[in-house]
């Protein structure tokens, strides 16, 4: 990232790799630990909520356009030079309902 600091609880945007190909999708994710060489984040979508994932409320709030769900499940390592633009930082009220189903 040139320098840019990513801090915990962070939303950016980056190329998120698929799953089964070897391209990489632009999206929104938010920063969870920042590890030497890799960047622990979770996937964003605006996909309706699977069991156990969360809806954010404070959405606008994090500088997203849309109503977002955070993927608790899928958990990802990306490195940093995956992370394009910072868009803003989640609010406590969604940190401490992302918290609760990440330790279930």
């Amino acid at each position: 990232m040139g320098g840019v600091s990513l801090n915990k609880w962070d939303v950016y945007i980056a190329a998120v790799p698929f799953e089964d190909l070897p391209q990489t999708k632009i999206r929104p994710v938010v920063i969870l630990d920042v590890e030497t060489g890799a960047v622990d984040c979770l996937k964003m979508t605006s996909q309706p909520p699977r069991p156990g994932e969360y809806v954010l409320k404070r959405w606008k709030e994090a500088g997203l356009h849309k109503q977002t769900t955070v993927r608790t499940s899928k958990r990802l390592e990306l490195p940093p030079e995956a992370f394009t633009k910072h868009i803003g930082s989640l609010h406590l009220i969604d940190i401490i309902e992302i918290e609760k189903r990440m330790s279930l």
